[in-house]
């Protein structure tokens, strides 16, 4: 009670000291930098291979440090958001996260790579975390909900990213002067925005972890397989491409900027979505489309046909994991706060789990056959997705 009562507190404060408006844009702002510069490393991945000799299985592994720096920072990030401010990790994070890409654009060796990586993807932890607690706090600032546009700022910068880096490079630049200059605008978009963000410190006495009930352990498990679909596209999108398609480097992303298109497209109306269907039939039919999207693009020879793929995929995961955290959130008798970090570990460990898995699967099998084993996943998702939902919250 001490701390929602300071959080309630810090709320009416911000109220009275910060403009809505202005919130918002800067919260927009954070979520579209994260989207740019983490996608801007997918065209990045296939040249990484190439430069390093990097079978799939050694590229998997190598991707596994992404996944386990943002994993290992994400409970540490939680409590330097409450004690400090979110904007104040959201500030020092994003320097680092920034930083990173043109290292990425430049290791020469596997060993610089996988370091460049975890730091790459503990700032992207640390930062993530932060943002969505600055989200919650200036969705409780106004008077309407943001929260879904704010994930469709990430995936707008997720599709800019991806389709500006390959641009850069196809006109010419060098990778990691592309990098540089990306890098370089977003830091400079955070920084002129920083005045604008809220403090969104919770209450100092109040706990900060707690161990998540059964009900949020499976609100977990769907986002930790959901998540492994995304961070699929993510990783192994280009390279699938490039690859199994023969697709230039320079027109590799092109399946993760579909991907990331109708991802912001779809987060963009999820709130009407959900008026409309519901958040559980968000969530069944948005992961049946996409393990589709998914059979579609590994199944076809075509290339334009699996960039089309990658698009459904896209749509139908639009809303499913900010879905899977409101519902959390709206849990009775749990903390929002707890049960969104829990629901966020697991998704990262999804991230964590699923691309380096797939390289070893693709050794064994197929690039495509592993896509298609992300594909079933989805489908246990919308079979299971009323299952953790009380009645009252469909």
């Amino acid at each position: 009670m001490t701390a929602n009562r300071d959080t309630t507190a810090d709320q009416m404060d911000a109220a009275r000291h910060y403009d809505p408006a202005a919130a918002r844009r800067a919260s927009r702002a954070v979520f579209l930098s994260n989207g740019m510069i983490l996608s801007s490393w997918v065209p990045l991945i296939p040249l990484a291979k190439e430069r390093l000799a990097l079978s799939e299985a050694a590229l998997g592994f190598v991707l596994l440090s992404l996944g386990a720096g943002a994993l290992l920072i994400m409970p540490l990030s939680g409590v330097l958001a409450a004690r400090f401010g979110s904007r104040n990790v959201i500030l020092v994070s994003s320097a680092i996260f920034f930083l990173m890409l043109p290292l990425l654009a430049w290791a020469p060796t596997t060993v610089i790579l996988a370091t460049c990586l975890f730091i790459f993807g503990a700032s992207n932890g640390a930062m993530d975390i932060s943002m969505n607690a600055q989200g919650v706090a200036v969705e409780h600032l106004g008077s309407r909900p943001i929260f879904s546009s704010l994930h469709g700022m990430f995936s707008i910068g997720g599709m800019v990213g991806a389709s500006l880096f390959g641009g850069l490079m196809h006109l010419g630049l060098d990778p990691i002067a592309a990098a540089a200059l990306i890098a370089a605008a977003m830091a400079a978009m955070i920084f002129s925005q920083f005045r604008f963000m809220l403090p969104s410190r919770s209450g100092q006495g109040g706990k900060h972890y707690a161990w998540p009930s059964r009900i949020v352990v499976l609100f977990g498990l769907l986002a930790l397989v959901a998540m492994m679909a995304e961070g699929a596209m993510m990783d192994w999108s280009a390279v699938f491409l490039r690859f199994e398609r023969g697709f230039t480097e320079s027109a590799a992303g092109l399946g993760f900027a579909a991907f990331s298109l109708t991802m912001a497209l779809g987060r963009l109306t999820g709130d009407w979505i959900v008026t409309k269907i519901g958040p559980v039939a968000t969530i069944r039919y948005g992961s049946g489309l996409a393990a589709i999207g998914i059979f579609i693009a590994t199944i076809s020879s075509s290339g334009a046909v699996g960039i089309a793929g990658f698009a459904l995929t896209g749509i139908g995961l639009a809303n499913s994991v900010p879905q899977l955290f409101g519902l959390a959130g709206r849990l009775p008798g749990i903390s929002p706060g707890i049960a969104i970090s829990a629901v966020a570990i697991f998704a990262y460990a999804g991230v964590l789990a699923g691309p380096p898995l797939i390289g070893p699967l693709a050794q064994v099998t197929s690039l495509p056959i592993a896509l298609s084993l992300v594909a079933v996943g989805l489908v246990v998702i919308a079979c299971c997705a009323g299952i953790a939902t009380p009645a009252r919250n469909r």
